[in-house]
């Protein structure tokens, strides 16, 4: 809408409208310059990570919660993942993996002993898992037959050419129907 309003308008007024990609599953995405990046040239890269909590227990122990894993990821497979660097020992002080996944949505718990360091814990669970992935963007349009990488406004322009035919091809589909039954009951 902001665009059929200033069809001039920049990549960064845009860019106030639609502030990135909307992932299902959610997570965090990291690198707004990637986005900026795919946005103008319509090629980019960025880091989704998913949303996590670090909660202090009672009795001393740490829990990072993941709510949110990146896109495409399995959680079964994650939870494989992440439980089988526990079982090899790879980071000190890591002594369960759960998923307590339920009706109330996701929720995978890594458990860190009272002597470990939560934040270490996580960076390496980061660097070794899925619960951080790179998503490359590719932006494509058909634009006169062809195939075409363009940024953010020409993906717009291109959607609202195409919608307008449309809208022209079915009023004029609906018009020729019209006139043909007006020819008949003549």
């Amino acid at each position: 809408l902001a665009y059929l309003e200033d069809p001039g308008l920049s990549v960064e007024g845009l860019m106030q409208h639609v502030q990135g990609p909307d992932f299902p599953t959610g997570g965090v995405l990291m690198g707004a310059e990637g986005i900026y990046e795919a946005y103008t040239t319509g090629r980019g890269k960025v880091v989704l990570q998913g949303r996590y909590t670090i909660e202090k227990q009672r009795d001393g122990k740490h829990h990072i919660v993941f709510t949110e894993i990146p896109y495409h990821v399995v959680k079964a497979d994650l939870v494989r993942q992440m439980d089988a660097i526990r079982l090899d020992k790879q980071v000190h002080g890591v002594q369960d993996v759960r998923d307590e996944s339920g009706r109330d949505g996701l929720r995978i718990v890594i458990e860190v002993s009272k002597s470990a360091d939560p934040e270490g814990v996580l960076a390496f669970y980061l660097k070794k898992t899925d619960l951080q992935v790179n998503y490359h963007f590719n932006m494509v349009t058909i634009h006169r037959n062809a195939p075409r990488q363009v940024g953010l406004r020409e993906i717009i322009r291109s959607f609202i050419e195409h919608r307008r035919e449309v809208v022209r091809r079915r009023s004029q589909f609906d018009l020729d129907k019209a006139s043909t039954r007006l020819h008949e009951v003549e």
